[in-house]
């Protein structure tokens, strides 16, 4: 079995080897050696070879919950990932069989998708690509592990370099720097660290810097950056990364025989028309849920949820692989699954009160276990017992040195999701409001939409009748204000009732995309949002759209009656706009429907430019005559049918 430890130990003689051919030569010819004495040259050698070392081991294997607490090579299991460009309205894609490619290509690059598309395993690919196959060295850092000083002095730190204080030494030589998950920082240290980021961005303007994040509305901040998003898997890459994970298992000899079983019932499945499940099958997490899983109990989960409660279900009840059959490992905690459950549950919440944090020292765990046990009875356990089990019996967590985090972030909403949908009780409807009204899509979405799936009376009554409230009397004012047809009305009261709008259009002839930005009076406005740049025909067209839980909501019901919703082509096959009339070079504005510096004449204009980047915008258009039915119903019966269950009950 792969460890890490004996990964860095195979990759010391390269590190060293690095060091004393290329590094330490050029830091005499450069002229550092003046700054650098011989005991500290010695330490130099030693740090980076270790750092070196350690990120190539590091960023070799994967801890995939394919594989729960079993580390696997990156290079075993990558299925290639596309990227696709949220900086053009056309489709720009980079396939990446080898990532190296993306150096060749770009300075600085922004990768954002949602949880669970393979973020973070792309860049660990990038970066064993960039060792093997270019002459780049990477200074690869998970951004929620970064210290409260700037990037560079702990760069320099890290590689003992203290002593020379310009930084042209990092920029001289060729290294390629990789900052992954500002997703994962605490929310009440992300500000800073976004602003540390952009600082080190401006002064390191010529070194190749690639980030990884979830959609964020603090991102806005780098502009410098080109920005993808990974395409969704098609279904051939979600069998074969199933068949990867086949080979690679415990099974030697089996001849894919899990794989083929999964993958014909998923065919049979789509046969008759079961289209939840190849949704499913878009997000490469999932596809690694659903193998783990199906290895445990061949049934194929209908919802996120259910993924994610047969794979605790699967931990939890873990056959030892390198054991006897039937050898299940003890827990020390002594729980039975529903007390594990119930603390896992406390555990996460109590995370996402401490700003979405994740990753402990033991000590701290420990702190935090004690905590949220003080006033539950009824559970008897040691917390040192616990967090052994976190660790080995039900490998939720996993230890990186010293430190133990969630083996994924999903894995923390799931459990705060439980939470709030089934420890709450009297106070879940004002808590599911709280959150929706919050309108934090990075902490929330993905927890917002899980507790949809898990309690959809509570989510029904409460957040789906409070945004379908609010739509209506959104629409309501369009009807009155706006001088255009139905089909747009419906259209606008929808992409405008998600979010306010900015937007400015520049022919390519007059644009200067080193400062092309909006100049709005209200600047800090403007920092919330989270689109950049987009080409449109001989236009460089900037909106501003900011990410919205309103949206996550209508995603939500589309996904449960997607007769509701328009569907792509009853309004995206539109004429092409031949002539711009809008004015170029002025910020047209949009706030709860109505446009500033523009007249309603414009509207259909604009709503042809925003369709066109419907791969960047998400845009769910709901029939109002279906949304005020929706709210009717509600409005009837707010129980979903558990009041006329009860009737005659006595």
């Amino acid at each position: 079995m792969i460890s890490i430890e004996s990964l860095i130990c195979l990759a010391k003689p390269w590190a060293s080897k690095f060091i004393e051919e290329k590094f330490i030569p050029f830091i005499y010819r450069a002229g550092y050696s003046f700054y650098l004495k011989e005991k500290q040259l010695n330490k130099v050698k030693h740090l980076m070879s270790d750092y070196l070392a350690k990120t190539k081991a590091q960023c070799s294997t994967i801890n995939s919950l394919a594989f729960p607490n079993v580390l696997k090579k990156i290079n075993d299991i990558y299925v290639p990932l596309t990227l696709c460009s949220l900086d053009s309205g056309d489709y720009l894609n980079e396939k990446i069989l080898s990532g190296d490619v993306l150096l060749k290509k770009y300075k600085h690059l922004l990768i954002i998708d949602n949880a669970g598309m393979g973020k973070s395993t792309l860049l660990k690919k990038i970066v064993i690509d960039t060792i093997e196959k270019t002459e780049f060295i990477p200074v690869y850092i998970e951004l929620r592990s970064l210290e409260n000083q700037p990037i560079d002095t702990q760069i320099k730190s890290m590689f003992g370099l203290e002593s020379i204080e310009s930084n042209d030494l990092l920029k001289k030589f060729p290294f390629a720097f990789f900052f992954d998950g500002i997703d994962e920082v605490q929310s009440d240290k992300k500000s800073a660290i976004i602003k540390r980021i952009k600082k080190f961005s401006e002064e390191f303007s010529s070194s190749n810097i690639i980030i990884t994040s979830r959609p964020d509305q603090s991102l806005l901040e780098l502009h410098s950056y080109s920005r993808f998003k990974i395409q969704p898997l098609e279904l051939y890459q979600s069998y074969n990364l199933l068949k990867l994970y086949d080979a690679n298992s415990f099974n030697i000899g089996n001849s894919l025989v899990l794989s083929k079983k999964l993958i014909n019932e998923i065919e049979l499945m789509r046969n008759r028309d079961n289209i939840n499940i190849v949704d499913y099958l878009t997000t490469p997490l999932y596809v690694s849920l659903l193998f783990y899983s199906y290895k445990h109990k061949p049934v194929i989960p209908r919802r996120k949820d259910l993924f994610y409660s047969q794979v605790f279900e699967a931990l939890f009840e873990m056959h030892d692989l390198s054991k006897e059959t039937g050898y299940v490992r003890q827990k020390q905690s002594g729980l039975d699954i529903t007390e594990f459950s119930i603390l896992l549950r406390r555990l996460a919440f109590w995370c996402l009160k401490k700003n979405g944090k994740l990753e402990f020292t033991r000590s701290e765990l420990e702190v935090a276990i004690l905590e949220i046990s003080s006033n539950l009875q009824g559970i008897s356990f040691r917390p040192n017992h616990f967090i052994n089990d976190l660790i080995y019996s039900v490998p939720v967590f996993i230890k990186e040195g010293a430190l133990f985090r969630w083996s994924h972030k999903s894995l923390m909403e799931y459990f705060c999701a439980e939470f709030i949908c089934i420890e709450v009780k009297d106070k879940r409807d004002s808590l599911l409001l709280k959150i929706y009204e919050s309108n934090d899509t990075l902490q929330y979405k993905n927890i917002l939409e899980l507790c949809s799936d898990i309690d959809y009376s509570s989510f029904r009554k409460s957040v789906l009748r409070k945004c379908l409230e609010d739509y209506q009397r959104h629409y309501q004012r369009i009807l009155k204000n706006s001088n255009i047809n139905e089909i747009h009305k419906e259209i606008w009261s929808n992409v405008t009732f998600f979010s306010d709008v900015s937007l400015m259009i520049t022919s390519y002839s007059n644009a200067n995309l080193d400062d092309f930005e909006l100049n709005l009076e209200d600047k800090e406005k403007t920092s919330v949002f989270e689109n950049t740049f987009i080409g449109f025909r001989d236009y460089i067209t900037h909106i501003t759209y900011p990410v919205s839980l309103k949206n996550t909501v209508f995603e939500i019901l589309r996904w449960r009656n997607n007769e509701f919703f328009y569907k792509e082509k009853d309004f995206y096959k539109r004429p092409d706009v031949e002539l711009i009339s809008m004015p170029e070079n002025i910020v047209i504005q949009c706030k709860n429907g109505q446009l500033d510096n523009c007249d309603d004449s414009a509207i259909p204009e604009l709503i042809s430019i925003l369709l066109q980047f419907r791969h960047t915008l998400t845009i769910p258009v709901i029939r109002y005559q279906s949304a005020e039915k929706v709210l009717a119903d509600i409005c009837f019966d707010e129980s979903n049918g558990v009041n006329a269950l009860l009737e005659g009950f006595s």
